[in-house]
């Protein structure tokens, strides 16, 4: 995890503050990007300090301490592994709010007056903050993927007995239509424990395969101990003991335990490998799908976020920056309510597209965007 973020976050952060120094463009691209780099990067600093102050320490810190076999080790830990999910809640917020401090500077100072008399079109301001957004999007995405993911799931395997390689009383549907049952299933020492297959034949039971232990290569389960009872549709069947039966394996063992875990604790090809896995064993996979579409459009909601800030802070004129912070807050809290509380819910319980939900918000803060744009163009 230490060198994911070292590799996919925190050096992109580093080659995109060196391009809005170095790279080459027009003075006023540059003097545009530095200011607005500078304030959403104080602004950012400033909401995680708060988050992780107020919330993590009223929450995850405050419930740990009450635990008297926790250590204070552990509680630091905790509070590390809950930090990138915290920091991630807050890029969003933050890049609103350095929109507007930004265009509040430039206003007071009255340097957008000069940029307008100077034949200057405001839309190239916003094409180059744009496209630096864009550029923090793209590592928002990945810092979801490669940190906030797995630091979530090893914070929530804190304190559990249950190994994040083992889980017990698994169901699911194979491929071919059979039911499967696991008691015990151990992904670490590659052991399964009271299998039973059901295979159904028009809605018949027609095969029943039972074993005491299992292990599993790539292709197929080994049944060790165990019997197979065969019914014929006509009320007979035929019983026989095995010691050692060969299945074929129709789904990763590992795929299993990860379909145990919650959404928001698995990656990008977690998400995919688990509803590939319950659709085809007929299990419901709105969150999921829910879940794996949020991740990508909350990273965007940066960009959209500044798309509305931007021209929502002209409006303001010389009063956009004192406007900035109660602004932030109101686009945060509706942003919130709309996009996640209401919409997510309604695709998680089927009412509308899952697919869909997580993108409802970000459609229309767009489109509120490129109305306000359409009037700083004229």
């Amino acid at each position: 995890m230490i060198s994911d973020l070292l590799l996919f976050v925190l050096l992109p952060c580093v080659l995109l503050g060196l391009a809005v120094a170095y790279a080459p463009m027009s003075i006023f691209d540059r003097y545009v990007l530095r200011k607005f780099s500078t304030l959403f990067l104080a602004a950012f600093s400033f909401e995680v300090a708060l988050i992780l102050t107020v919330r993590l320490s009223d929450r995850e810190l405050g419930s740990i301490f009450l635990d008297e076999n926790a250590s204070l080790a552990d509680a630091f830990k905790l509070f590390a592994l809950h930090a990138p999910a915290r920091v991630m809640e807050v890029v969003p917020y933050a890049g609103i709010l350095g929109a507007f401090l930004t265009m509040g500077s430039l206003l007071r100072a009255n340097e957008i007056t000069a940029f307008r008399a100077s034949g200057t079109n405001l839309l190239r301001l916003v094409a180059s903050i744009a496209i630096f957004t864009f550029a923090c999007c793209v590592i928002s995405l990945v810092f979801t993927d490669r940190i906030v993911a797995p630091a979530t799931h090893a914070a929530a395997q804190m304190g559990q007995t249950r190994k994040i390689e083992s889980d017990q009383h698994i169901v699911y549907r194979e491929s071919g239509g059979a039911l499967c049952f696991i008691a015990q299933l151990n992904v670490a020492s590659g052991s399964a424990y009271k299998l039973t297959f059901y295979e159904m034949n028009g809605g018949e039971l027609r095969n029943e395969i039972y074993a005491r232990t299992a292990g599993w290569t790539d292709t197929s389960w080994e049944l060790n101990g165990g019997w197979q009872r065969r019914y014929d549709g006509n009320g007979r069947s035929s019983f026989e003991a095995f010691t050692l039966l060969h299945r074929p394996l129709d789904t990763d063992p590992a795929t299993l335990i990860a379909a145990a875990s919650k959404p928001e604790e698995m990656t990008f090809a977690e998400l995919r490998e688990v509803i590939a896995f319950k659709r085809r064993a007929g299990f419901p996979v709105r969150r999921e799908i829910v879940r794996f579409h949020h991740n990508i459009a909350y990273s965007f909601a940066l960009l959209v976020g500044v798309l509305l800030a931007v021209p929502l802070s002209l409006q303001f004129g010389r009063f956009a920056l004192a406007a900035g912070f109660p602004a932030t807050m109101l686009i945060s809290f509706v942003y919130w309510g709309l996009a996640i509380a209401t919409f997510e819910a309604m695709g998680e319980n089927g009412r509308i597209p899952p697919s869909s939900a997580a993108w409802i918000g970000n459609v229309v803060f767009a489109c509120v965007a490129a109305l306000l744009l359409r009037a700083v163009k004229r």
